[in-house]
């Protein structure tokens, strides 16, 4: 077997390990998101856990729907912070975005200064900012 067999043999078999673990990423996270919008959870804390944790896998159509869905629901709770999650999307997965305007879209409100400064801050790093203090601090 030459290099370049040997080569593209481990780049399938890690194509196939990261479908595989995309796969059990939805599996995990499909019945907490449910439950999320299925309670109307106003938790912050939790459904910023979940959007961290998700955003890695959003590489997947199906985790992707699931993000998109709890950020959906997030933007009447906090539009800043998903405003946030959004851009941290982008940066990460959609090559085509970054060409994009600032706006979410249309039929949202553009950010503020400050806000703009804070999108590319998900989860702890934007409550940090904003001055929370982690729920699990005294």
């Amino acid at each position: 077997m030459s290099d370049y067999e040997t080569m593209l043999q481990s780049v399938k078999g890690l194509a196939k390990s990261i479908r595989t673990l995309n796969q059990q990423a939805v599996l995990e996270y499909r019945p907490i998101v449910e439950s999320i919008l299925g309670s109307h959870s106003r938790d912050a804390h939790h459904i910023e856990h979940t959007l961290d944790h998700l955003l890695g896998f959003c590489s997947d159509e199906k985790a992707l729907d699931l993000f998109k869905k709890l950020c959906r629901h997030y933007w009447d709770i906090d539009p800043a912070a998903t405003a946030a999650y959004v851009y941290a999307y982008r940066d990460m997965w959609d090559s085509q975005a970054k060409d994009s305007t600032e706006e979410i879209s249309d039929e949202r409100p553009t950010l503020s200064k400050t806000q703009k400064h804070r999108r590319r801050m998900p989860g702890a790093h934007a409550r940090a900012v904003r001055g929370e203090q982690n729920r699990n601090s005294p």
